[in-house]
């Protein structure tokens, strides 16, 4: 598995918009406090654009995204935001060039499935986190706890703390009571993100549910429903039956469903019969405090902690 160099004062971070359409001034001031932190900045040409839904046109986003996995001088590629549309490119992405100089990919949301991509295709450690307006007004000489949004700024900080090496390892832990703590360590690379991507590629050669490594998941505005229905798939397909152990994030403005009870109620009944660890409320999904993920790590769950490495 290809593990990136790490980012280095005056290295190049791209700002790329791959899926939705963000405020071309969230894009800006996010490139000035990543020039702040003391990193060159490049705006991807349709970054700050709009076309109907998207950023641009599904050809104009494309060449955006390959220009920058190409890009010998680019040292991370930092998406704007996710949405949607990344389904509709990912699959005619060329990843030659890029395993010859590989870089950081950051995002989350519709971004799994470029994280996916990277997985399957190129073999690369890419980090599911935070995007480009978690960057605005983010300030290095604060304490984040004296941040506008502290649980954001924390976000950031661990992000940056990942992408320049300053960790060996990462560490989190479930509070949850509900939590089916390890009793044995268990190992495996980490692989997931949006839930509805990961079911959105199944069966196509972006599948990543044939690895057996640790599953992570998080998702927003799905039905219970929906979530279950995408959950039995897995279950069905005997996702359950190779995976080491589930790390489930923050499942967001979900409907109360008196069918399937809670997110844990509804993880209990589908992965009923299984005994890998599962741990609840990890701090990552579409919340303020979005930790960072190194999709295609090796981590271990020993008890209630999730530890991955954050170094080759």
């Amino acid at each position: 598995m290809i593990f990136p160099e790490f980012l280095q004062q005056g290295d190049l971070v791209t700002i790329v918009s791959p899926s939705g359409a963000i405020d071309g001034e969230v894009i800006e001031q996010a490139a000035a406090a990543i020039r702040r932190l003391g990193y060159s900045v490049k705006i991807a040409e349709h970054a700050k654009g709009k076309h109907h839904r998207f950023s641009a046109t599904d050809e104009e986003r494309l060449a955006d995204l390959q220009s920058a996995l190409d890009d010998p001088q680019t040292r991370v590629i930092l998406c704007g935001r996710g949405g949607y549309g990344l389904t509709r490119i990912v699959d005619r992405l060329d990843f030659s060039k890029f395993v010859e100089n590989p870089k950081f990919v950051v995002g989350f949301s519709d971004i799994t499935a470029l994280h996916a991509a990277l997985l399957t295709k190129a073999k690369c450690c890419s980090v599911h986190g935070q995007m480009a307006k978690a960057f605005v007004g983010y300030d290095a000489t604060l304490d984040k706890k004296d941040a506008e949004n502290p649980e954001v700024a924390e976000s950031v900080e661990e992000l940056l703390n990942i992408l320049t090496g300053v960790r060996r390892r990462q560490t989190y832990f479930s509070y949850n009571q509900r939590s089916r703590v390890a009793r044995d360590k268990v190992k495996g690379r980490l692989f997931g993100g949006n839930l509805s991507l990961i079911y959105a590629l199944r069966g196509t050669e972006l599948d990543i549910t044939k690895q057996s490594g640790i599953l992570y998941i998080e998702d927003i505005g799905e039905r219970m429903y929906s979530i279950d229905r995408m959950m039995q798939n897995l279950r069905m397909s005997g996702v359950f039956g190779r995976i080491k152990g589930l790390v489930v994030g923050k499942f967001t403005d979900t409907d109360i469903d008196s069918s399937f009870g809670s997110i844990e109620d509804l993880i209990f009944n589908v992965t009923k019969g299984y005994d890998f660890p599962i741990l609840f409320d990890i701090p990552f999904g579409h919340v303020d405090r979005n930790l960072p993920i190194i999709n295609g790590s090796v981590a271990t769950i020993a008890a209630n902690a999730l530890t991955f490495k954050t170094k080759k």
